[in-house]
Formats: C-alpha cells, sequence, structure tokens
C-alpha cells in the first residue's frame, strides 16, 4: 500500500509516525468520527483512494457478462467456471486481432 510505504519512510520519531500503520489510521479515524478532523496519515490515505480511476459501469464488463450468457445457455449448462472463462478470455482475444 502506497500510504504504509509513505508512513515508513519517514524518518521522524513522534508520536504521530507510529509505525503501527494499522493503529495509526484506526486512531486518526476514530478521532475523525468524533468531530475532529482527518489525521496526517488518514488524509494521505483518503487522497490515494481519490486517485484510482473506478469508473462507476463498466461497458467491458456488461459486454462479457452478455457474452457469457450466449456461452452457457441451456445447452452448455455443465461448462465450469474455468472453462468459461477461458472461452470468454479467448472470444475477446481474437475480437481484438486485427484483420488479415
Amino acid at each position: 500500500m502506497v500510504v504504509k510505504k509513505q508512513m515508513l519512510n519517514q524518518n521522524s520519531t513522534s508520536i504521530e509516525t507510529a509505525p503501527d500503520f494499522d493503529t495509526s489510521i484506526r486512531i486518526e479515524m476514530a478521532l475523525y468520527e468524533n468531530g475532529g478532523s482527518r489525521g496526517k496519515y488518514l488524509n494521505m490515505a483518503f487522497n490515494n483512494l481519490l486517485s484510482i480511476p473506478i469508473p462507476p459501469t463498466s461497458v467491458e464488463s456488461e459486454r462479457a457478462f452478455s457474452s457469457s450468457g450466449y456461452l452457457c445457455n441451456h445447452l452448455r449448462s455443465r461448462l465450469s467456471d474455468k472453462t468459461l472463462d477461458t472461452l470468454l478470455f479467448l472470444q475477446s482475444h481474437y475480437k481484438a486481432q486485427p484483420k488479415i
């Protein structure tokens, strides 16, 4: 985790830079929940979470789900999860290949 690495790389001996990351975050979260402000490590964790691009919906996942419905129907209902994953991977791989 990026925040944990940043915390461990600091060379300060103050109480704020305790070596136990989980304990520091829990203390800062408890203080924040009781009406305080975000501490240094909680703020770093918050900023790192905001920097992760997570789309609210994904067209690719919807397409994969739809494709799995075509592959796994009442005639092919005994396909294992691994086989279905492999078939979907191969289908997407070959669709991405340039046409010759």
